[in-house]
């Protein structure tokens, strides 16, 4: 069965970068400057080049706080190794050691504000202001395409619980969900058949593995004469997540698994006018 959470908690966005260094006391009696010293840098590492998000900086500087005092007490003190321990949980992974997933939820938790400017928020809000009634905005990231409106409920869905936490509509119903579960055989036990009147996908269209039980699926929880919408860039993305290249075969997708009435059509915001800034947009009907 498919894995998913509800989302409950908020936390503000915060226009600063969220790595903070924490310097921590060189447990070490060696002269610093000695070539004791510096080898117990090269060794230990990790203390020295010290990073933890700023949520945990609180935490990370009472706890070099004990470490020093520990230290100064008893260079053998028996708190030490716990308070090391607990130390590197809270630091932050080198760019270098994380996998795909988790240099993409760095990248969302970073990122302070929308990134593609807002000329192009504006277009692509005033593109899906006319979907009423019950709106999936899925694999929405740490933003939403769909302001507040009369007689439009927005539900909110993404496999990543920190950008779900930052989604800016902290009533919405917020689902933490990876849809690379989606095969043949499961489905999105949650969702209701026909319960939805349009499912929006921004840029995502990419990242899923199955694409074709992915839509189907989406397909059974639309109502009839439901609208399916994927916007996308083809000139941009996270290559390292990327299964698939956007382009007209997304039609052929669609169509083979009972969509109807496809609309394909490009826009430009002002300042993405060219080739490469063009955006496309395809809506499908159940």
């Amino acid at each position: 069965m498919i894995k998913f959470k509800v989302v409950s908690e908020f936390v503000e966005r915060k226009p600063v970068y969220p790595d903070r260094h924490v310097w921590l006391p060189h447990i070490t009696t060696a002269p610093q400057g000695s070539d004791e010293h510096e080898k117990w840098i090269r060794e230990n590492w990790w203390m020295v080049n010290y990073s933890v998000f700023m949520d945990d900086k609180p935490q990370a500087l009472q706890l070099a706080q004990q470490l020093d005092k520990a230290f100064k007490e008893d260079p053998e003190h028996s708190d030490i190794p716990k308070i090391l321990n607990c130390l590197r949980k809270l630091r932050v992974k080198e760019h270098v050691d994380l996998d795909p997933l988790e240099k993409w939820t760095r990248s969302a938790f970073q990122l302070a504000e929308y990134a593609g400017g807002p000329n192009v928020h504006k277009t692509i809000r005033k593109r899906l202001s006319k979907y009423s009634g019950k709106v999936l905005e899925a694999m929405c990231g740490h933003m939403s395409y769909f302001h507040e409106k009369p007689r439009r409920e927005v539900i909110a869905l993404d496999y990543c619980q920190v950008s779900l936490k930052r989604y800016p509509f902290p009533k919405r119903h917020r689902i933490e969900c990876d849809l690379n579960q989606v095969t043949n055989e499961t489905r999105l036990h949650f969702f209701n058949e026909n319960e939805f009147d349009a499912i929006s996908v921004c840029f995502g269209f990419k990242y899923p593995k199955d694409i074709v039980s992915l839509t189907k699926e989406f397909r059974r929880i639309l109502k009839p004469g439901g609208v399916l919408s994927f916007i996308e860039n083809p000139s941009h993305g996270y290559e390292d997540l990327c299964q698939r290249k956007f382009d007209n075969k997304i039609v052929e997708i669609l169509e083979s698994v009972g969509y109807c009435r496809l609309r394909y059509d490009t826009f430009s915001p002002s300042e993405w006018d060219n080739e490469r800034g063009r955006f496309h947009h395809v809506e499908a009907i159940k």
